[in-house]
């Protein structure tokens, strides 16, 4: 089965599931995510991205608070249906208010045996973890000529280079 997360319209209502077992027919799932009043995302949820870990599903998801500031949130499945919102959300704050900081994707990297999250929406973001809940930042991503990428919906790719398994090299 295949699973499509998106935002709802306007992102005020939250995030809505699709399902579906040969990706044209697609099902509407009950809401997955909604605000909730007096935490980080009480204005709007939105920007998930889902990843497992034995046998637990994390999605990490943009919180937004009435004061319009970005958060990364985080809420645990084990069926993909139903999710508990983390309760020491948000799991990387941003300013208390107005901040552009969105769009978490989050990938295992072997070599180094942890988790990378990629956070974007203004300055490129990196932070690490061990464990999926506890993130270090690592910077801010920066051209060769040492500028400082702005982007949106980020993605790192691990390829290998010639085709040598042992040599990963990483695109943006």
């Amino acid at each position: 089965v295949y699973y499509l997360y998106v935002s709802t319209k306007n992102f005020e209502y939250g995030i809505k599931c699709w399902s579906s077992e040969d990706l044209v027919n697609w099902t509407i799932e009950p809401p997955s995510l909604s605000t909730e009043r007096g935490g980080p995302d009480d204005y709007q949820v939105w920007a998930p991205g889902v990843t497992l870990r034995d046998g637990v599903y994390y999605m990490y998801y943009t919180g937004v608070n009435i004061h319009v500031a970005q958060s990364i949130c985080l809420a645990t499945s084990t069926d993909l249906y139903h999710w508990k919102k983390y309760e020491n959300n948000p799991v990387i704050a941003s300013s208390a208010y107005f901040s552009a900081f969105r769009d978490p994707k989050v990938q295992w990297i072997e070599e180094k045996q942890l988790w990378l999250m990629v956070i974007a929406g203004g300055p490129m973001e990196l932070y690490t973890s061990p464990d999926l809940i506890n993130w270090t930042s690592q910077g801010t991503m920066k051209y060769l000529d040492g500028t400082t990428i702005e982007s949106e919906c980020p993605m790192l790719l691990a390829l290998p280079l010639d085709g040598d398994e042992n040599n990963i090299k990483y695109v943006y």
